[in-house]
């Protein structure tokens, strides 16, 4: 996977953080969020690439739309209370996206752990 994955045609672009969020509202969170936004068409021309060759390697596609976030954790069922504000003031974070990594992710009973697998550079 990772060899097909590292044909990905692309070049490296900018994104912006600028909204913060809670799936599914703010009032029951279960996933905090922060929204991008920037060379939109450079990132999902990349996803796009990205889900055409998992296709290709036998993975479904993704039936859902393409909604480019960055997930900051999930809300765990044991905190007896969380306070959160019925909204927070957006914020503005830029980063050159220069890369992209394919990660592992396996659930623990701790928490979910990541490994990153393979880095592909995007090209100049």
């Amino acid at each position: 996977m990772q060899t097909e994955l590292g044909g990905i045609v692309g070049r490296p672009f900018d994104l912006h953080v600028d909204a913060v969020g809670a799936f599914p509202t703010w009032a029951r969170p279960r996933v905090l969020w922060v929204g991008v936004s920037g060379d939109g068409g450079a990132l999902s021309l990349l996803q796009h690439g990205v889900q055409e060759q998992l296709v290709q390697l036998g993975f479904r596609a993704e039936e859902r739309g393409f909604t480019p976030h960055l997930t900051l954790g999930r809300v765990n069922d044991s905190l007896p209370e969380l306070v959160l504000p019925a909204g927070l003031p957006d914020v503005q974070v830029g980063q050159r996206v220069a890369a992209f990594s394919l990660i592992r992710s396996d659930l623990r009973p701790q928490g979910p752990h990541y490994t990153r697998l393979a880095r592909f550079p995007l090209a100049l």
